[in-house]
């Protein structure tokens, strides 16, 4: 048997109670502090088992994902499998969303990104710089960046995507985010603070923010976005034809860290189509 479907079926028999036959039963008489020790020890048991239940389905997710058996943060890199069309229909609201380049770029791509993910970091570091350099800076592409944590792997992700959005409010998403992406495999909410300090944030205000959770609803809102066309991975990418204002209208989707030159493909047969 596979390690995935090893790791599953034993999430199942934990799930099910079937460890259960292995905890100690009643005894068949003693004392109420003896009953009441049992009743204690057999409760701690369980509470190892549920914690155990949560770590075994952390792997399976975890392994589903790096072999591509599932939806997840570190999707199979095929690049013929790795891109679908969406329904001209569909529509995505990037209003208020962090962007680079002009408004008037005739391509938009909307990242969805997760600063925990392993994947979306490689992407900020290696090919990010390329699209930008070779058509952000140019004026042919607008870049949009939505957040999709994904917390069931990564605790850490919905915090810090508020503290990127925190630093947003301050006019420093970018910074943010390139520190956060530095940092992606060793998150910690206490490191936030130094980071605004670093930047030149009002310290203050930037706590206050982060502390309130006011960014939860822009933050659920860019999670129902990616839900509603049917993206359940991280990084994930609609490339599309600009239109006016704030709402993207079908495109392409292009799922995991795939190179630049992938990415090249897709936006240059955008921009022969806008010719």
């Amino acid at each position: 048997m596979g390690m995935t479907k090893l790791l599953a079926a034993a999430l199942l028999v934990l799930a099910s109670g079937g460890l259960q036959a292995q905890a100690p039963s009643p005894a068949p008489s003693g004392s109420d502090a003896e009953v009441n020790q049992l009743k204690i020890e057999m409760q701690r048991m369980r509470g190892e088992i549920d914690a155990l239940i949560a770590q075994i389905g952390r792997l399976v997710q975890y392994i589903q994902q790096r072999d591509g058996l599932g939806a997840g943060p570190q999707a199979q890199q095929n690049p013929r499998g790795a891109v679908a069309g969406i329904p001209s229909a569909q529509r995505v609201n990037i209003g208020g969303a962090p962007m680079l380049g002009r408004a008037d770029a005739p391509v938009t791509i909307i990242e969805f990104s997760d600063f925990e993910c392993p994947f979306c970091q490689r992407f900020s570091a290696s090919t990010l710089p390329e699209i930008k350099r070779d058509y952000v800076e140019t004026g042919k592409v607008r870049y949009v960046f939505l957040d999709f944590p994904l917390e069931n792997i990564h605790p850490r992700a919905r915090k810090a995507a508020e503290a990127a959005q925190c630093a947003a409010e301050q006019g420093k998403f970018w910074e943010m985010h390139d520190l956060l992406f530095a940092q992606s495999g060793n998150l910690d909410i206490s490191q936030y603070g130094d980071f605004a300090r670093k930047l030149g944030l009002d310290a203050s205000a930037f706590d206050l923010c982060l502390k309130s959770g006011k960014q939860t609803a822009k933050i659920n809102r860019s999670l129902a976005s990616a839900s509603a066309i049917g993206i359940n991975s991280t990084p994930s990418f609609i490339i599309t034809k600009s239109e006016r204002g704030d709402i993207i209208n079908g495109g392409t989707i292009v799922t995991g860290a795939n190179t630049y030159q992938e990415f090249r493909q897709v936006i240059e047969q955008i921009l022969a189509g806008t010719d």
